[in-house]
């Protein structure tokens, strides 16, 4: 999932700086919900909200208090973030004010779990550690994102998707609907990605696909969904179940990382499918925690020295 650029600090930040600064940010109101919004100069924003001024939302639930905000050096950033952390739920915006960035949740009931079910893995979990690995609650820039990276580097997916938000500001149905076939291949994609993510943002904007059910559908169904559209595959929607929408359980076949993990914990050759679910059974319904740990082995992460940095 693609991180702003330009960010100077991404924290908590409970006190108001003086200096004007390009800012998203989030405030706490007195009924206990919570207000997103942008702003070139957080203390006078504040202090407009608390007056009575800020807005329409918080003029009737003050006093208001700042509890989060993020720093850019270009305003239209500052705006974008704005927009992806309203796309957030609550429980998510609650993570990121707690810890400055939001990570899949896991803690020590699923790795001892897993330390229970496989004596090897549990030995690979204590030594690893926790891991952190960042999630994106906006599942429509994702799905793009994915879209837009398919059988390119790292590299070459970042400046894409940079010359995409210069396009487009915030990556939604609408934005995409309005801009032509032609305007998003010359962000770097080629025609038939182009035509694939004009699809897909046409059949959200329409309600022909309601992102927002994915969140309640079992796995088979999601992946079914999802896997239904243009350039979106079965190993796709298995990230997106993972990085987006937060599922315990995916353990994706497709993924080779995963694959070279199994490869070096168990000192396998090779993983077919019946090995691989083999296994999968054995860590569920835990799979998508061991999935993390997998990467990680696949990565070095228990040798540093022989370990493959792209695996992840």
């Amino acid at each position: 999932m693609p991180a702003p650029s330009e960010v100077k600090a991404k924290a908590p930040k409970p006190e108001i700086q003086d200096a004007p600064v390009n800012c998203a940010y989030i405030l706490r109101c007195a009924d206990g919900t919570l207000y997103t919004g942008w702003t070139n100069d957080l203390a006078r924003r504040v202090q407009a909200h608390n007056g009575g001024t800020g807005g329409k939302y918080t003029r009737s639930r003050l006093p208001v208090k700042l509890v989060y905000c993020e720093e850019y050096e270009d305003r239209r950033e500052a705006r974008r973030r704005e927009y992806a952390i309203k796309q957030l739920s609550r429980r998510e915006k609650e993570r990121l004010i707690e810890g400055g960035r939001l990570y899949f949740a896991y803690g020590k009931r699923e790795t001892e779990y897993l330390k229970r079910k496989d004596k090897r893995l549990g030995e690979a979990i204590d030594a690893i550690g926790h891991i952190e690995r960042e999630i994106d609650g906006d599942l429509f820039s994702s799905v793009i994102h994915h879209i837009a990276g398919q059988q390119i580097s790292s590299a070459a997916l970042k400046t894409v998707w940079a010359r995409l938000t210069d396009k487009l500001g915030p990556v939604s149905a609408e934005t995409v609907s309005a801009a032509s076939r032609e305007e998003i291949q010359a962000c770097g994609v080629t025609f038939r990605k182009a035509d694939y993510i004009k699809d897909f943002a046409a059949k959200v904007q329409s309600g022909e696909f309601d992102l927002e059910a994915l969140r309640s559908m079992p796995d088979a169904e999601v992946i079914s969904r999802l896997s239904a559209l243009k350039g979106v595959g079965v190993w796709t929607a298995e990230m997106l179940m993972i990085f987006c929408l937060e599922r315990p359980d995916i353990m994706s076949y497709g993924d080779l990382a995963i694959q070279r993990g199994l490869c070096a914990l168990y000192h396998h050759r090779k993983i077919d499918r019946k090995l691989f679910d083999k296994y999968a059974r054995r860590y569920s319904p835990c799979g998508t925690v061991a999935s993390l740990y997998l990467w990680a082995i696949a990565g070095g992460a228990l040798n540093p020295r022989s370990g493959n940095e792209n695996a992840l």
